[in-house]
């Protein structure tokens, strides 16, 4: 399956938190809502001094991956759908396991930045 193209809506340079506001490894979730009141619900993953974002939305059924706000991370440090079990790939986003196997989750860039995460 290819890999699908990155989530640009977000402007570049918006702060989502600091480094420091993420465990290593450890996950966070955010929500944003466009002046129209369309939910963008993303993630980020924290890996090392790396941090990695997604769109909060299952590629096997489109439905979010957690239910919780900061909770996305199987206890093996990858990323957990938790309504189907399928699991992810933190630095690639793609599924290793479960029914959407080869299918990838939608990156939304990120960058950190003077120990800051932002919008890339």
């Amino acid at each position: 399956m290819e890999k699908p193209e990155p989530f640009k809506r977000l402007a570049p340079g918006h702060r989502l938190c600091a480094l420091s506001d993420l465990n290593d490894p450890g996950s966070k979730g955010f929500v944003f809502e466009s002046p129209g009141g369309e939910r963008l619900s993303i993630f980020v993953v924290r890996k090392g001094e790396a941090v990695f974002g997604y769109v909060n939305r299952c590629p096997h059924m489109g439905v979010p991956l957690s239910a919780l706000p900061d909770l996305f991370l199987a206890s093996d440090g990858q990323i957990l759908c938790d309504k189907h079990g399928a699991l992810f790939d933190v630095q690639s986003g793609l599924c290793t396991e479960g029914p959407c196997r080869y299918h990838y989750l939608q990156q939304v860039p990120v960058q950190v930045q003077g120990g800051q995460v932002l919008t890339a």
